[in-house]
């Protein structure tokens, strides 16, 4: 069989794609909705998104029984990576902006005025 390499490359990048959702599925289990958020975006960023445009190229390999089909992964890695980026930017702006409205109240510039 001739693309027998590629079908095997494409199982185990599709088992460690799976094992990178099962680790940021666990590690981010219990934690506030702008951690997980944070967690899943620098999750998909790095580790899921060179995996799956890799994985995703050599499915479309196998489909269309040509090598330079690989090049799809090029194109499918922004996507992915901008995705991440997202979801990395939403939980970084929950954060500072909680941490604004602590800053807020502290000082008491609406909600302790005495007058």
């Amino acid at each position: 069989m001739e693309y027998q390499g590629v079908i095997i490359g494409a199982i185990i990048g599709y088992l460690v794609s799976i094992g990178i959702i099962t680790v940021l599925v666990l590690s981010s289990k219990g934690k506030a909705k702008k951690h997980r958020r944070l967690i899943w975006g620098i999750g998909i960023m790095f580790p899921l998104s060179f995996v799956l445009s890799y994985t995703i190229g050599l499915t479309y390999v196998l489909i269309e029984q040509q090598n330079l089909a690989i090049i799809l992964g090029l194109y499918v890695f922004p996507i992915i990576f901008i995705i991440g980026l997202i979801y990395t930017f939403s939980g970084v702006a929950m954060i500072l902006d909680e941490r604004g409205r602590r800053k807020y109240r502290k000082e008491g510039n609406l909600y302790n005025n005495k007058d």
